[in-house]
């Protein structure tokens, strides 16, 4: 008999809340996780199916409401997606004695040798245990922990480090990357197990911790920081509302919640008290939506933590846009009572996108399941309404609406939510510019420059991938990431590179992020490049709110070695406070002042003075941007050191510049300095 609704069923042997063991029937969604199911929504279920099975549409419809109430009020189970391993393992030189290991233990594991095998491996959400095995490979292995530690925190799960007895005196560095455990060799087999079961039981821990229930309880379904549904559970839940037989129309509306200046406040307080905060934010909506008496429906409403500082409101048919709105007014006034953590007031405004379910299809006659597709447009809807919200003042309701430019709207909504996820699979790159020493005419530095390699888009400008960044709040993450990259990729690259000296950016909210220069110096450890051929460029225009922090961390960071420039320089209202109040080793003049070098005598007087007064103060001065021989030849005249820009030659990659430089600096060595013909 054909399946009504296109679904697919399974059976799970399980436990029910009274510890009568029951089997549970799963079906009505294609692909739906197998579930170990409390023995009230595992009847339901049931019923759904034999009333599919006699082709009662409207009744299973309603059964399966009352089923995914109870899955909304966190009564729904663990679901567990079939043949899915809940560890995984990484080992480059060890994978066929680890595969042994724990067949023979009777383990769920997968063993894979490839850093991609391991990321894509991780990126279901049911595996929360990982072991990356460093023996022997302990670059390769520590290069794995970084970039899986941060999957790692996010679902808190465990990250196990096998390391040589020759690397013992690394654990620390190790723990720095991201990892839960360490185990040192030698060990035999049982203490592998067992320290195995000890990262499993790390993770029921967790969960304890941050749900208040019994191990048995999924956290996949939850936020291990807030406690309300996570942004997996909440989308899975609006996937059923939408397939779900239904005369509602609007069928459901998303609310999509941005808390302003998260950043800021993260920089400023630090991660504990931005937490505490995200707890407080969580607690006042969750209690702004259950006391809306206006909003009674059918089905429960939800409020999911979706990232960083966005929450989701869904709020399922009968509900009237009205109805939305009204909650919107309601919950920017929650946001009028400051936050009060420990000894700090804070005050935060929020924005708000609403997305409206009534153009999305619906199941027609036939029963055909609405695919996940119809979610996907409605968070993107929201998301798009978002970005209208976002650049008004706080407190500002948008309504997605189809109009001109929505289409573009729309794409920068979704470029949010592939930030996020090329943040964790490679799809950043790194390209390197030149800089020229003048008095030699030789390349002695390159600036570290990212690129967005999109999967469908292609590759997307630096200015395209930082406007995105701002928006959706991930900005010093971004900035994170692509430092640790640079660094990577420079260690990775061919000797004749080796001694350049490489620049690499920061912004004044990365200088103000608590434990930036642990981190910066922990990846120089980790990476094994060295300080002295790091160079920090600063923007200036960012620097002028946070001077003082700015400075104290910069001091940090020249401790280490490290050189730090000013970028952009001469754009700013506070230029020549930056020279006297900053620790600067270089200064780069701002393009459109090397423009000036063939303008006018007032603007070269200008220009002069300000090259004059940083080699006063002992600092080196770059010219950037410089286009042509007539710009270099005047950079020169006016005492500029360095220069970067096309008149050398644009970014490449790392293969292409050490070419490049080994041309370039073989012609530099047989012609007389400055070079400045083209």
């Amino acid at each position: 008999m054909a399946r009504p609704y296109g679904s697919t069923s399974g059976a799970v042997d399980g436990r029910g809340a009274t510890g009568v063991r029951v089997t549970v029937t799963v079906s009505m969604v294609p692909n739906w996780p197998l579930a170990r199911a409390k023995s009230t929504p595992a009847r339901l279920w049931q019923l759904v199916e034999r009333l599919e099975r006699a082709l009662l549409s409207k009744v299973a419809g309603r059964m399966q409401a009352v089923a995914l109430r109870l899955m909304a009020q966190n009564d729904w189970p663990p679901m567990l997606k079939a043949n899915n391993p809940a560890i995984l393992i990484f080992s480059p030189r060890y994978a066929r004695e680890l595969e042994a290991v724990t067949v023979e233990a009777g383990l769920d594991a997968a063993v894979v040798r490839t850093l991609e095998q391991a990321l894509a491996g991780f990126a279901t959400p049911e595996t929360r245990s990982i072991i990356v095995d460093a023996r022997g490979a302990f670059v390769a292995g520590l290069g794995a922990a970084r970039e899986l530690a941060l999957q790692v925190e996010a679902r808190r799960g465990a990250l196990l480090v096998l390391l040589s007895k020759n690397d013992a005196e690394a654990e620390s560095t190790v723990g720095r990357a991201g990892a839960t455990h360490v185990l040192t060799s030698p060990f035999s087999n049982s203490q592998l197990v067992s320290a195995i079961g000890f990262s499993q039981l790390h993770v029921e821990r967790l969960d304890n911790v941050a749900s208040g229930r019994s191990v048995d309880s999924d956290a996949s379904r939850r936020d291990p920081l807030t406690g309300l549904a996570s942004a997996a559970h909440v989308r899975g839940w609006l996937e059923l509302i939408l397939a779900a037989p239904s005369d509602y129309d609007p069928r459901a509306i998303l609310l999509i919640v941005a808390i302003g200046r998260f950043g800021q406040l993260n920089a400023a307080y630090g991660r504990n008290v931005a937490d505490a905060v995200l707890k407080d934010v969580a607690a006042r909506l969750q209690a702004v939506v259950s006391a809306s008496a206006a909003l009674e429906t059918v089905e429960p409403r939800m409020v999911a933590r979706l990232a960083g500082a966005e929450f989701a409101l869904v709020l399922p048919g009968p509900v009237r846009l009205s109805d939305a709105t009204q909650l919107a007014e309601q919950v920017n006034a929650v946001f009028e009572d400051d936050f009060i953590v420990g000894d700090n007031r804070i005050h935060l405004g929020c924005r708000i996108g609403i997305a409206v379910a009534d153009s999305v299809a619906k199941p027609a006659d036939s029963h055909e399941v609405v695919s996940a597709e119809a979610t996907e447009v409605l968070f993107r809807q929201a998301s798009a309404a978002l970005l209208q919200a976002r650049a008004r003042e706080p407190g500002s309701i948008e309504v997605f609406q189809s109009a001109p430019g929505a289409e573009r709207i729309l794409r920068m909504a979704g470029l949010e939510t592939d930030l996020r996820t090329a943040l964790v699979t490679n799809q950043l790159e790194m390209v390197f510019q030149p800089q020229v020493e003048i008095s030699s005419g030789r390349i002695v530095g390159a600036e570290a420059l990212v690129r967005w390699q999109h999967p469908v888009l292609g590759q997307l400008s630096a200015e395209t991938l930082l406007e995105v960044a701002e928006s959706a709040e991930v900005a010093v993450l971004l900035g994170d990431r692509i430092r640790e990259l640079a660094l990577s990729v420079a260690v990775a690259s061919n000797p004749d590179l080796h001694d350049l000296r490489m620049s690499i950016n920061a912004t004044a909210a990365d200088l103000a992020a608590e434990g930036f220069v642990e981190a910066m110096v922990g990846a120089l450890v980790q990476t094994g490049f060295p300080p002295d051929q790091l160079m920090i460029e600063v923007t200036e225009g960012d620097l002028i709110a946070n001077l003082d922090v700015a400075a104290a961390t910069l001091q940090r960071l020249r401790a280490h070695g490290i050189r730090i420039a000013l970028d952009d320089f001469g754009t700013g209202y506070s230029s020549l406070a930056y020279l006297r109040a900053l620790p600067l080793d270089f200064v780069k003049i701002d393009k459109r002042l090397v423009a000036d070098f063939g303008g006018d005598s007032r603007d070269r007087i200008v220009v002069q003075s300000i090259i004059e007064m940083a080699h006063g103060l002992g600092m080196c001065v770059m010219a950037e941007g410089v286009e042509n021989a007539t710009q270099l030849e005047m950079a020169a005249a006016a005492g500029c050191d360095w220069y970067q820009g096309f008149h050398c030659a644009p970014a490449m990659s790392a293969e292409a510049l050490a070419v490049f430089v080994k041309s370039w600096n073989a012609d530099a060595a047989e012609q007389p300095a400055p070079r400045i013909a083209s």
